[in-house]
């Protein structure tokens, strides 16, 4: 029997970035992505995941750039800081199917 036919999820979803604090009082999270900034634009949701729990879908409001490597990400609906607070050093997980192609010269 493989891994996969016990656990189906575990090789469906990607790490694409890490929650590393939350930012201002209005419910942003800052973010340290894993993929470039211009695909996090076109997102409209993402998974996060508490260990040993199932993958949780969030819809994303927004994301923008803040300073040289970081992105500042807003959830539908999470509109205070206290409302975000738990979801620092959370992994945010796209499903396989939904991560961008890479171009012919990308490995």
């Amino acid at each position: 029997m493989q891994t996969e036919e016990v656990f189906p999820e575990k090789n469906q979803y990607v790490v694409v970035g890490k929650i590393v604090d939350t930012y201002g009082l209005k419910g942003e999270l800052k973010v340290e992505p894993y993929l470039e900034a211009k695909h996090w634009e076109k997102l409209k949701r993402v998974f996060l995941k508490r260990k040993g729990g199932p993958y949780v879908p969030f819809e994303v409001e927004r994301v923008r750039p803040h300073g040289k490597d970081k992105l500042l990400l807003k959830f539908v609906g999470y509109d205070h800081l206290s409302s975000v607070e738990g979801f620092r050093s959370a992994h945010i997980y796209l499903p396989k199917e939904e991560l961008p192609k890479r171009g012919k010269d990308q490995y």
